[in-house]
């Protein structure tokens, strides 16, 4: 999956530098903006298919399609894969550091379940859209789902560091704002955005099993869950590539 995600990545990001050389002042047939007609053919604009390149570095594939409503008007919606990082790749040990692998501490198992690089999943998100020019800002919905299964975590428990052994569901709730500034260049899209808002986490954990690393025989199974509410604010910044349909 992941190796299909960067095929696509390489080839809208190859699309893009084939006409990086021209000027786009003289040949694009965007030069007076208008989100529904090409102004050289009169045909209907219908939407763009975009990829977001830079999330793809952050354990996330979005694929976005943009429907044109009317002028300066237009409907988002993207559907995002959730995969993990490899064990040893930065972001995986940056995070493991203060998670699964740091001291037996419970903010040490607190900061692994919030960790955005050790999920499966999935993620959506719904804009609508409000251009002034090639600027726009558009209010957004998202929702993701992330598991993992079975992480092993060291705990303190009176005075002994044990091993705990857990799965997680966590929900994600999300309201923000995004500023924007799409262009076009002959077939391509390029967007650029940044936003901010807030998101509620709702997270369940299920302790499988609890052991003594130094003795298996003191296995527990307490087969009991973890719940937990929390709010926090955002920030998102990147760029998609895309070809206009």
């Amino acid at each position: 999956m992941k190796n299909l995600i960067y095929v696509l990545w390489g080839i809208l990001f190859t699309c893009h530098l084939q006409v990086a050389g021209l000027s786009p002042d003289s040949t694009s047939i965007y030069n007076s903006f208008d989100l529904n007609t090409d102004p050289l053919t009169g045909r209907r604009f219908f939407g763009t298919f975009k990829i977001s390149t830079l999330q793809v570095l952050f354990s996330e594939a979005p694929f976005t399609f943009e429907l044109f409503l009317k002028e300066n008007l237009s409907m988002q919606l993207q559907a995002g894969i959730i995969f993990p990082l490899e064990s040893d790749s930065f972001l995986e040990q940056f995070f493991r550091s203060a998670g699964a692998k740091s001291t037996a501490s419970p903010s040490g198992i607190l900061l692994y379940r919030n960790s955005p690089t050790n999920n499966h999943g999935m993620s959506f998100k719904f804009e609508l859209r409000k251009y002034i020019s090639t600027f726009y800002y558009a209010p957004q919905l998202m929702y993701k789902y992330c598991i993992y299964n079975e992480a092993d975590f060291p705990v303190l428990i009176e005075g002994r560091v044990m091993r705990q052994t857990e799965s997680k569901q966590s929900k994600i709730f999300g309201l923000g704002m995004m500023l924007g500034r799409q262009t076009y260049f002959l077939k391509q899209a390029t967007d650029w955005y940044i936003g901010g808002g807030f998101r509620a986490r709702q997270i369940t954990a299920k302790v499988i099993k609890i052991e003594d690393p130094s003795s298996h025989s003191n296995e527990v199974y307490p087969d009991k869950k973890e719940n937990s509410l929390g709010f926090y604010p955002f920030f998102n910044f990147g760029f998609r590539l895309g070809l206009v349909l």
